[in-house]
């Protein structure tokens, strides 16, 4: 979905994926297209998700949430 452009729909996909399976990397993933559509507050829970989770993809997440805060 994200390859074909279609952005809106594949942070909805990636957001059912991250709460259904608890994965940080789908967190991150709904973060940052999550971001590209001007969806500030929906990228930031995002972060904040994928932080809470920890684990590997942690300096992901705070590289996310570092962005989320940076953006305007």
């Amino acid at each position: 979905l994200y390859r074909a452009g279609r952005r809106a729909e594949a942070a909805d996909a990636f957001e059912t994926a991250a709460r259904q399976h608890a994965n940080a990397a789908a967190w991150i993933n709904l973060g940052m297209v999550a971001l590209e559509l001007g969806q500030r507050d929906r990228a930031r829970g995002a972060a904040r998700e994928a932080l809470a989770l920890g684990g590997p993809w942690a300096a992901q997440a705070r590289a996310l949430a570092e962005r989320v805060e940076s953006s305007p």
